[in-house]
């Protein structure tokens, strides 16, 4: 087991660095932290829960049309950009950027974010 939170800690520190990650964390479905990597002053209870309601409207809303549940969602706002990236059917890793990027440094942010999610999904 502490093999596998070592990985987990390793990937969350490791969005820290290469896409300005602010915070992130890997919650549940039922918006349960599992494991976070937030600055004080962010509620990581609230931040999950959020996050995974924000993740539960978007499955819900694109089941209206009949496709697939999100392998992503991403909420942007003047001053950062918030990744919901879903790594198993239990598991979603949440990022918070703090910074507006332009359009290259985006995809690359999300590759990055994708990447990090498919290792995790290893882990659990």
């Amino acid at each position: 087991m502490q093999g596998k939170l070592n990985i987990i800690n390793s990937t969350l520190s490791e969005l820290r660095t290469s896409v300005f990650s602010s915070g992130s964390a890997i919650i549940t479905k039922g918006g349960l932290i599992t494991v976070s990597d937030t600055p004080p002053g962010v509620q990581p209870e609230t931040f999950g829960a959020m996050c995974a309601t924000v993740m539960g409207a978007a499955e819900v809303a694109v089941g209206e049309f009949k496709v697939p549940s999100p392998e992503q969602v991403i909420v942007q706002s003047k001053d950062g950009i918030l990744v919901i990236v879903s790594i198993d059917e239990k598991y979603s890793l949440a990022v918070m950027i703090k910074r507006r990027v332009d359009e290259k440094s985006f995809l690359e942010i999300l590759t990055k974010i994708s990447q990090a999610g498919a290792k995790l999904k290893g882990v659990f």
